[in-house]
């Protein structure tokens, strides 16, 4: 082929191209156009104006954002309050601070204190039995009167370390004291008072002991006075009892009988 041949072959492919370009632009632009009016050209009579379409809106990927007042935020601090323990010290709130922390002392736990036990005392199987009489309850001032004094087991074992105490009165003088099978000794007491004590080792079961005290009422004594003379007995293994006598001296006016 020589050089003219290929040029214009050449030419004659670009007059195609050219033509085969156009066809396809042609084709292109009424496709758009179809699309773009909804298919409305082809379908439209040839006497028909095709109304002008509304372009649509077109969604973009950039959403729309439409600012709202806004209050700016107030940081306003709150004071602590700090709450007192009953043990550990108050805290105090520094200015500024936000919060407070007590630190509370813990307190001392409550020890159980040991009860000793107590040993109960054992109830006596049994008590004494005693009595004081006089030969006459009616005395004279200056005279002597011998009081008797009786103690009585009325167990069913022996009494250990009998006893007898006392108190006699400051208008009863002491003449002499004893004790039938046993011990008797007086001092003096508080208030012109005098003590008086009997005491016998053991008394057997159902025995009696005896003791004598004889006293001189008091020659200042008024008329018409009454003295109570007053004793215990006791003993180890016995429960006590209180015994006593009462003297009167005469009234002051002796009664007539018509």
């Amino acid at each position: 082929m020589n050089r003219q041949t290929a040029r214009q072959t050449v030419k004659q492919s670009g007059t195609v191209s050219a033509k085969v370009w156009g066809v396809v632009f042609c084709v292109v632009a009424f496709a758009a156009l179809a699309y773009f009016y909804g298919g409305e050209v082809a379908a439209a009579p040839a006497n028909q104006t095709i109304p002008p379409r509304t372009p649509q809106a077109t969604a973009t990927g950039v959403p729309t954002v439409t600012p709202t007042s806004q209050q700016p935020a107030t940081n306003t601090p709150q004071p602590a309050t700090a709450t007192p323990t009953a043990s550990g010290p108050t805290a105090t709130s520094q200015p500024g601070a936000a919060t407070a922390t007590n630190t509370a002392t813990p307190l001392p736990q409550p020890t159980d204190t040991p009860t000793v036990p107590t040993t109960p005392t054992a109830e006596p199987a049994f008590s004494l039995q005693g009595q004081m009489s006089v030969a006459s309850g009616m005395v004279r001032q200056g005279s002597e009167v011998e009081i008797r004094i009786s103690v009585v087991n009325p167990g069913a074992e022996a009494a250990q370390n009998v006893a007898v105490r006392n108190e006699v009165p400051g208008a009863l003088q002491i003449v002499s004291v004893s004790a039938e099978g046993g011990s008797a000794t007086s001092e003096a007491g508080a208030s012109g008072t005098s003590i008086v004590n009997f005491a016998w080792p053991s008394l057997a079961a159902g025995e009696e002991a005896t003791a004598i005290l004889v006293v001189r009422i008091d020659p200042n004594l008024a008329d018409g006075s009454v003295i109570d003379n007053l004793a215990v007995a006791y003993a180890d293994n016995a429960g006590p009892v209180t015994i006593g006598v009462s003297l009167g001296t005469p009234p002051v006016l002796l009664p007539t009988f018509n």
